[in-house]
Order: structure tokens, then sequence, then C-alpha cells
């Protein structure tokens, strides 16, 4: 409900029934002042209302316009001087056009319908139609309703209520006949502003729209492109590929599970990809499956960013769509790569690839995925218990988990592992494979250049290992390395000039001189322990060394023969246990 303003200062119309011509003009102006085309239809018809409150001196004064169907007259806006309470008890808030026959219509409805001025005094609302006795109830005397026409078109009502008996002059009906020009002009004038504001709103919309849309096409569209380089990759290279320009697309943490639901790739804020991988069923964390005819291949998972600028169900659907071959071609490569690894290790051990044949070879190892690699050799007393060690290893079934792969040769098992350490103890699965005999273990080492050196330092590493034990090649100082480095032929020459005569007298006279000087040696130069340990007199250790020495030439009380008499049983050892 409005409250009517006081009369403008400059616009002073006399309470005679006589208007001057300067007072039609004021008024006019006043209402034409309106009719801008920068205000909105509610604050044109509210200012109308005020106006025409003002110079018409009535007790109220609104203005009526048709629904959006044509049913109805309602009130758009009103004024009033204080003498009612407004449009709630005027009851007359909306009055149909379809409504009573001629005679019984409100006068609004027929000032709308014929387009004429109706003017209602006393003596007309005697009558018994609804709207006569609420007036007679309301104590409304007088009233006026002015049609506002606009090019022949009655675009609504002006009506102004009187408490006290109304006859208007010629004068004021002309000056109310110009007004209501003017008022339909002002209205036609406010719907065009607005319905321009409406196209201008429309318009930005569509072009902000436009432009979200374009930014999303481009931005899919090089995300697309992104992934395609990716999936040209290896299944591991490609998968790692992909969550990272997913990451960067959507601004949140992306990780690929596989079936089993561990991590393949994951990339993203460090924190937020912690949390997506501890609690992945969490509600902030949304999942993607990604499946095959065959089955389920793995899942999508994602923590959505409500400040990601962009939708993440058109990067989501191509993402899935783009992961089923992948993720298939990593389950082939899988199921392939147990079968091509033992034979690609064997041929890079062999030493007879060239570089372009161990690129092939490594590739299907996966070597460069493993940070830090070693070889080692695992003796058994058969050949068929070196297989099935083998064969165990690969199935995972070995407590050796960090096993890559692993074939057999003969008697010994060749395993290539992932981060190798002395953690790898065979000598715990005795009970399983009780034909295993020593195990070596190489260097360290990254790539897969001189794969046939580490073997060397594995199988050296294993010919001094004992009842299973694991023996690391870097444990084992200088007469390693002069072994591995030094050619065989030149090793067994150095070998026979010292050892070569106590050999001899042993196959000749069957018997354990040598087995004696390693009991001695690993006994720490003690007789009496080395005694022990042959479960023989120490005097037979004593007459014993002396042989020894006469045929080598060995002084076993000397530390540097002692150091010697190490290093060439050593040797010994790795020449007969790869002879």
């Amino acid at each position: 409900m409005n409250r009517s303003e006081s009369t403008p200062p400059h616009l002073s119309i006399p309470a005679s029934d006589q208007v001057s011509e300067l007072d039609r003009l004021l008024l006019l102006t006043e209402v034409a002042d309106s009719v801008d085309g920068f205000t909105s239809l509610e604050e044109t018809i509210a200012q109308l209302c005020r106006t025409v409150l003002s110079v018409m001196h009535c007790e109220y004064a609104c203005v009526r316009l048709p629904d959006e169907q044509g049913r109805t007259l309602r009130i758009v806006s009103s004024s009033d001087h204080g003498a009612f309470l407004g449009d709630e008890v005027l009851d007359l808030t909306s009055v149909s056009i379809t409504g009573p026959v001629p005679g019984h219509r409100p006068p609004s409805v027929d000032a709308f319908l014929v387009g004429r001025l109706q003017v209602v005094s006393r003596a007309d609302a005697t009558g018994d139609a609804p709207w006569q006795q609420h007036f007679r109830r309301q104590g409304i005397v007088s009233m006026l309703s002015l049609p506002l026409v606009r090019r022949s078109t009655v675009l609504g009502v002006l009506n102004c209520y009187w408490i006290q008996e109304f006859t208007p002059k010629e004068a004021q009906l002309l000056t109310l006949e110009v007004v209501g020009r003017l008022s339909a002009l002002a209205i036609e004038s406010a719907r065009r502003a607005e319905q321009m504001s409406a196209r201008n709103a429309d318009a930005a919309a569509a072009r902000s729209l436009s432009d979200r849309q374009r930014a999303v096409a481009t931005s899919v569209s090089a995300f697309q492109s992104e992934v395609a380089e990716c999936c040209a990759q290896p299944p591991a290279a490609a998968l790692s590929g992909i969550t990272r320009v997913l990451a960067d697309h959507l601004q949140c943490a992306v990780a690929i599970l596989d079936e089993q639901n561990g991590t393949l790739a994951s990339d993203g804020p460090v924190d937020a990809v912690k949390k997506l991988l501890n609690t992945p069923s969490s509600s902030d964390c949304q999942s993607v499956a990604i499946d095959d005819t065959h089955g389920p291949l793995g899942t999508l998972i994602f923590s959505p960013d409500a400040l990601s600028p962009h939708d993440p169900a058109p990067f989501l659907d191509f993402a899935r769509r783009i992961l089923v071959p992948v993720l298939a071609r990593r389950v082939e490569d899988r199921t392939s790569s147990r079968v091509a690894r033992p034979y690609a290790l064997l041929a890079l051990c062999s030493g007879m690839l060239s570089d372009t044949q161990r690129t092939v070879a490594a590739d299907v190892l996966g070597i460069g995925s493993f940070p830090q690699l070693g070889l080692a050799i695992a003796r058994f007393t058969t050949a068929s218990e070196a297989l099935d060690f083998s064969s165990r290893t690969r199935h995972r079934v070995h407590r050796w988990t960090d096993v890559v792969t692993s074939t057999a040769v003969g008697n010994e098992a060749i395993l290539l592992l992932d981060q190798p350490s002395s953690r790898h103890r065979p000598v715990l699965d005795v009970e399983r494979h009780p034909g295993l005999i020593a195990v070596g273990i190489s260097r360290r080492f990254t790539g897969i250049s001189n794969m046939q050196t580490h073997l060397t330092q594995a199988r050296y590493a294993a010919s001094t290992s004992r009842g299973g034990e694991a023996v690391s090649y870097s444990d084992l100082g200088t007469a390693a390395s002069l072994c591995v480095h030094v050619p065989r032929p030149e090793l067994e020459t150095i070998l026979n000039d010292r050892l070569g005569a106590v050999t001899a007298y042993d196959r000749q006279h069957d018997t354990d001189l040598i087995q004696t000087l390693e009991a001695y040696v690993d006994a720490g130069g003690s007789a009496d322990e080395a005694a022990s340990r042959l479960v023989v007199h120490r005097n037979t250790v004593h007459q014993r060394l002396r042989r020894i020495a006469a045929l080598s030439g060995l002084n076993l009380r000397s530390y540097d023969d002692i150091s010697e008499t190490v290093m060439l049983l050593q040797w010994k050892r790795y020449l007969d246990a790869t002879g």
C-alpha cells in the first residue's frame, strides 16, 4: 500500500471546480515527466497515482492493468490520503473482465471494455450490484474511471475515489482525457523499457552462456588432445599421464585404481591425494567405474572441488571411455609379461643382445619403473628344484615378495629383485625347498647395462654361501671385485699355481686337505675350532696344515698368506660352482 506524498510545490491546483489553463499545463507537464523510457513500469504507475491524487483531490487513486490472460483487471499501484486503508479494504485488488452482464459490471470494467470515461455519483451507487453494495459499505460517494488509451488500444484504467460528491467540469474532463493519453504513453514506454532490459539481460545471459560453453569446449578439446598423447605411451605411463591431465583441468585430486582397488596412478594436491586414497569411499569422493564386456577393469576416483572452473562430467565421460582400452591393454600386457619376462631376463643376462634388443627386453621387464634392482642366484641340488623355485617365485607364493621375475638355468634360479637387501633370506624356505644350497645377491644397479657383470657378482656371492644363507656381493670385499673383473683363464692359472698341488694331492690320495684348509680359515685360524668342525683330532689338523704348507708354499701363520688363502678359496668355490 503506497501512501501519497504532499502536492509538489510547483503544482498548485485550486480546490475549486475551476481549472485554469495554467493548471492544466502544469498537470500535463507533471504526467509527461514520467514518459522518460528509463523508469520501470511499477515506478511509472506509482508516480502517476501520486500525481493524480494530488491534482484531483481524491481520497484514493489506482491504476488497473489486465493480467497476462486478459481475464481480470489487477491493481498495479495506488496512492491514498488515508481515507481508506487501501486495496485490501476496497476489496478490489482484482476484478473480472468477463464478469457480470452490462449494468452489473464495475465501472472499471466498463471503462476498459467500452474505452470511455466512467463517472459514478451518489445516485449511481444506489443499485444492488455487488460493486454498488460495496461502495455503500465503504462510504464511497463518487468515482471516476478513466481508460488509458494508446493507438486506439485500451491499456488499462485510472480510478479515482471520493467520499464526498464530485461532479467534474468540462475542463477537468478534457484535462483527464489528455492525462489518460499521456499515462498510456508512459505505460507503453515503461513496458518497452522493461522489455528492452529483459532482452538485454537475455542477450547478456546468452553471451555469458556462449562464452562458458566456448571455454568448456576449448578446455575439453585441449584435454582430449593431451589425453590422446598419453595413450600412445605404455599403459603405466599412459595412466600416470591421464591422471595428471585430469587433475590439472579439474583442479582436484584424481586416482585410478585396479580391479582389486590397488592404486595404479594418482595426481593432484598432495594432501588431497592422501585423503582420497585413505578414504576413497567417503562422501567427499566420487567414483567412475571402468568396465568392458569381460568385466571390471578398475575405478576412477576423484574429490570434486566446488571452486573448479569446469563441469567435470564431459571430462570424466571422455576419460572413462579412453581408460577402457588402456586398462584392457594393461591386463593383456600383464598376462603376456608373466610368460615373456623370464625369457627377457635370460636374454639380458646372456650378453648377446644388441642395443635395440636390450631396450625391448627392458621394456618387457618394466625396468624403468624400478629405482633400484639386483640379481640373485639361488643354487639347488637339482634342476627340477630350481625350476620349481622359479615358478613359485613368479606367481608370488614365495616369501620373496619383491621379485620382479625369475627364470631357471640348470640347477640355478636367476631372480631379478626390486630394492635388494639383506632381508632376502631364502634360508627361510628350506622346508619348502630342501634342495637349496646357496644364494648370492649382486650389487644394486639401475638400467640394463652390465647385466652379465651383475650376474657374475651374484654367482660369486652364491659360491661363498653356506646352507642357503643369502650372501651379498657388496659384503665380500676386494677378493670378490678381483674375481669378477679378472678373466676366467687367468683366475684358473693363479689358482693352479697356488693350490693346484694341494688339489692334485687330494685326488691322488683321497684326502681332505682343501676341506681342512677351508675349515681352518672359517674358524679364524684356530686349529682346535677347525678340528671340532671336522670332527677329527687337533693333531690331525696340524698334520694336514703342514702338508698344505709344503705343497703350496703358503705360510699359514702369516697374515698376508692367510688373506691370500681366503681369496684363493673364494675363487676356487666360484670356479667350481660355475665350471
